[in-house]
């Protein structure tokens, strides 16, 4: 919503990183869930990393289907998966989503770079402003 919202101003890049900001401190409130407020920051840092992704995912998708599975794979093997499994597997969990974090960041500034007008068909739906 953050991200179609900010498109009508025609700025993408400026769109892309109000979108991942906001991603970001709407998950501020798993404090709220138990994260302890120390872990909050990294949390933030993390969900702006994955904000910056998912932008300009999002762009060249034009579907939020995926990146709403892939969070919930992602929350999943973060969360549930370790409980399930045994500490071994647990481990090797934790080491490949560790490998994520340079792979978002690459990927999205590959992504940020290739996108420089916002895509037509992105703002094709959104409701038209009123003028009063």
């Amino acid at each position: 919503m953050v991200l179609h919202a900010f498109l009508t101003t025609g700025r993408v890049r400026w769109a892309m990183l109000v979108s991942a900001i906001a991603f970001a401190l709407l998950h501020a409130v798993n404090v709220f869930g138990g994260v302890p407020l120390l872990a909050v920051p990294i949390q933030l840092l993390n969900t702006f990393q994955f904000g910056f992704f998912f932008a300009p995912l999002m762009l060249k998708l034009n579907n939020i289907l995926p990146l709403i599975i892939f969070h919930w794979l992602w929350d999943f093997v973060q969360i549930v998966a370790p409980s399930l499994v045994d500490e071994q597997t647990a481990t090797a969990m934790r080491s490949i989503v560790q490998l994520s974090d340079p792979i978002e960041l690459i990927g999205g500034i590959v992504m940020w770079l290739q996108i420089k007008q916002v895509p037509e068909r992105a703002i094709a739906d959104l409701p038209k402003p009123v003028n009063l």
